[in-house]
């Protein structure tokens, strides 16, 4: 899939726990897919895969604040 530059686009900034919310939100989606438009279901993928990249991101960087 090739991102459209004409596509309107916006930033959100959420804390970790509604990061997770919506991974969790979109994964769920997901796995009950009723079926429909492949498009709407391969957004979804990379959604997921997007929101779980910021969950990685900030367990990663606050590993060593959690052990302590």
């Amino acid at each position: 899939m090739e991102d459209n530059l004409e596509e309107p686009s916006f930033t959100m900034t959420v804390s970790p726990i509604d990061m997770f919310l919506l991974y969790d939100s979109v994964k769920t989606k997901i796995e009950v897919w009723p079926g429909g438009h492949p498009e709407e279901q391969n957004r979804l993928f990379l959604l997921r895969d997007e929101l779980y990249r910021g969950v990685l991101e900030y367990k990663f960087a606050n590993f060593q604040s959690d052990r302590e």
